[in-house]
C-alpha cells in the first residue's frame, strides 16, 4: 500500500499495528501511514490487483530483457 501524503510503500499489517493505540473508535477501516501516520481508506482491491499485475509485468520484461541480451 502506498500513503497518499508522503508516498511511503508499506504493508498493511503494518499499518494495523500503527493504528493499535488509537483511543478512538475500534475498527475505524481508516489505514495509518506508519511512516506520516497519515489516515486513509484502506486501498481497493482491484488497486492491489492492478499493483500485483504490474509487479508480475516488470520481472516478465526483466527476464526477457536480458534473454535478448543473450
Amino acid at each position: 500500500m502506498k500513503c497518499g501524503f508522503c508516498g511511503y510503500d508499506f504493508d498493511p499489517s503494518e499499518a494495523e499495528t500503527a493504528c493499535g493505540n488509537c483511543p478512538l473508535v475500534k475498527g475505524c477501516h481508516l489505514v495509518r501511514c506508519p511512516r506520516c501516520n497519515y489516515e486513509m481508506p484502506p486501498e481497493a482491491k482491484l488497486i492491489s490487483w492492478l499493483r500485483s499485475l504490474k509487479a508480475q509485468l516488470q520481472v516478465h520484461e526483466i527476464k526477457d530483457a536480458k534473454e535478448s541480451i543473450k
